[in-house]
């Protein structure tokens, strides 16, 4: 089983989060309001554990492995962002740093999974 530090913040060892940072400069004209920088978290409580890395965008049903971090980070954020913006719906999902944008499901035993981390400036969580 590949182990990963309980709920350790996303780690790509393959490009790192450069890009990121360099698009996240180039928004500064979008209101704070309608933008936020998500880190995925990897967690290890149950298993398989979920891994937050290079990868976790392509284990959807392609790669025959669906987890939390599929459904509750790339796709509940894809989803949100595209229903706020076309329809003004969804959009506690996808912005505001809200209980549902970070919740990211619970394991069977009913501890839930860590959360996504919000931030208004990359690396930085917000503030609770």
């Amino acid at each position: 089983m590949h182990h990963v530090d309980q709920k350790t913040v996303f780690r790509d060892t393959v490009v790192g989060d450069a890009s990121a940072r360099a698009i996240w400069a180039q928004i500064g004209h979008i209101a704070a309001a309608n933008r936020v920088y998500v880190t995925l978290v990897s967690d290890d409580h149950g298993s398989p554990p979920l891994v937050a890395d290079h990868g976790l965008p392509t284990t959807g049903p392609e790669a025959g492995v669906v987890d939390a971090l599929d459904w509750y980070g790339t796709w509940k954020f894809g989803d949100a962002l595209t229903s706020c913006a076309f329809r003004g719906e969804d959009c506690a999902y996808a912005l505001g740093d809200t209980p549902e944008q970070r919740f990211m499901d619970d394991w069977s035993d009913g501890v839930p999974v860590a959360p996504a981390r919000v931030s208004l400036v990359p690396g930085t969580p917000v503030p609770s």
